[in-house]
């Protein structure tokens, strides 16, 4: 079930929360009386564990009791349903959750009974940690920019010349590069599942930023903004990078980035993005070594923004051709929203599913 924004009716301090009845009940009518939840793991979570939920209802008999949970990012704003009324059991996939600490709330009613009769809450913490990726000495050092353009090869341009930049000799020899860069850095090969066919480019745009998050411990973008990507949209077709915007939707952008490739295609524009930002013929930002457009596509991608209520980490990207060279426009925007939980065309755990 898609999540639904709901109004911030639940607060419950404790594990169990005795409230007032929301629906009337007769004497001995069926209906629950109190409601407790639970979760597991406990303590702080990396974000990306799966949170195990599990509610134990007190109730009159014959009451068949259903339950709701929904969560909320910090101590303010609105809940957004997890699940409908449904079993006492959930798991919680936070992979595509920021990280800090989350209000979960949970409702429950009689099954046939007409609303709610008993709710209860709980806070879950998660940290800046992805759980199941490494995240070694050497994957917090590779947030660090390099010192010059890695170089280790393949030469992938010249492969993809020779055999076309839609070829699969084309794509393994950038992987390829791209992997030779990775294990410089202390960081495993790029794993991507035959799903990556049926990404667009801005789908895979999303997938290879959050692997070179998550491999460096940081929490991924949660997905493709409608706003940032007809902004990115039109600069990819502009072929040159553009400003931040104000505004993504009905969401507020605190800080952003923006990254421009015009290169053979998504898995080209992370190499350049990531590994030969530095001085050299391919960031025109960065004429001279340790210039201020010196990796900065690469601090893009990398950013670390502060967590807090209502604060969210979207991307836009698009992908345009262009017609002079041969090759393509990349565009990507990484921002950081603040307001309502913004609308997403594609998400992280979206990917997650796929096999990513």
């Amino acid at each position: 079930m898609s999540r639904r924004l709901l109004g911030a009716l639940l607060v419950g301090a404790a594990l169990a929360v005795p409230v007032r009845p929301v629906a009337a009940r007769a004497a001995g009518a069926p209906g629950c009386l109190r409601v407790t939840v639970a979760a597991v793991p406990v303590g702080a979570i990396p974000a990306g564990t799966p949170v195990h939920l599990r509610a134990v209802a007190h109730c009159r008999p014959r009451s068949h009791p259903r339950f709701a949970f929904f969560v909320r990012a910090g101590t303010v704003g609105r809940f957004v349903l997890l699940r409908g009324w449904g079993r006492a059991a959930l798991r919680w996939r936070t992979a595509s959750d920021w990280p800090g600490t989350w209000r979960v709330a949970l409702w429950v009613r009689a099954g046939s009974g007409p609303g709610v009769t008993a709710a209860a809450g709980l806070s879950v913490t998660l940290t800046d940690g992805i759980a199941g990726r490494p995240r070694p000495g050497a994957g917090a050092r590779s947030r660090l920019n390099p010192a010059a353009n890695v170089g280790l090869g393949p030469d992938f341009r010249r492969v993809c010349a020779e055999a076309g930049s839609g070829s699969p000799r084309c794509r393994a020899a950038v992987l390829a590069a791209i992997d030779r860069a990775r294990g410089a850095e202390g960081l495993p090969a790029l794993q991507l599942p035959l799903a990556v066919e049926r990404l667009t480019p801005a789908e895979l745009l999303l997938v290879l930023t959050d692997e070179e998050r998550i491999a460096r411990g940081l929490a991924p973008v949660l997905g493709l903004s409608p706003g940032l990507d007809g902004v990115a949209a039109a600069a990819a077709r502009r072929g040159a990078d553009v400003g931040v915007p104000a505004a993504a939707g009905p969401d507020r952008v605190v800080q952003g980035g923006t990254t421009w490739a015009r290169d053979l295609g998504p898995l080209a524009a992370l190499y350049d993005w990531m590994y030969e930002d530095g001085a050299g013929p391919v960031n025109l930002d960065c004429p001279t070594p340790g210039g201020p457009g010196c990796w900065g596509h690469r601090d893009t991608i990398l950013r670390r923004e502060p967590a807090g209520p209502s604060v969210w980490l979207v991307m836009g990207a698009a992908q345009a051709r262009w017609p002079l060279t041969g090759g393509v426009s990349d565009v990507e925007i990484v921002a950081a929203v603040r307001g309502p939980r913004p609308p997403l065309l594609f998400t992280w755990a979206e990917a997650t599913r796929l096999g990513f």
